[in-house]
């Protein structure tokens, strides 16, 4: 099953979508403009570091986890490839913890609740 998430305003239709992903994918750190908003030192020193350590990648690679997944075959599921060129690892067994699971979905739709009320009272 290949699978694309497209990011939805929409917390319901983006609950569809995450209850049918078999297999999950890591990128691991990639070099992106998500630290935008950090300022400009605190990010070069961040990536730095990363890339001293030698885990930061540029978006090239990055991706190749995320394809792996993606073109997987079928039957396929359970599995997290991480680092690209067909890697996996084995997921940890509280991954598998359904009552952990539906826990964490639970606090997470909460804070989103909570992060859209202040939003909504943040523009009145």
């Amino acid at each position: 099953m290949i699978l694309i998430i497209i990011v939805s305003v929409s917390l319901e239709n983006l609950v569809l979508v995450l209850f049918n992903i078999e297999s999950a994918a890591d990128p691991g750190v990639v070099k992106t403009n998500i630290m935008r908003e950090v300022p400009s030192s605190i990010s070069h020193v961040a990536f730095i570091v990363l890339k001293l350590l030698g885990l930061l990648q540029l978006p090239e690679n990055g991706i190749n986890s995320i394809l792996d997944a993606a073109l997987s075959p079928p039957e396929t599921s359970g599995v997290y490839f991480f680092g690209g060129k067909g890697r996996t690892v084995n997921s940890s067994a509280q991954s598998y913890n359904s009552r952990l699971a539906e826990e964490l979905w639970t606090t997470s739709c909460h804070l989103y609740e909570e992060y859209e009320r202040a939003c909504k009272e943040l523009s009145k």
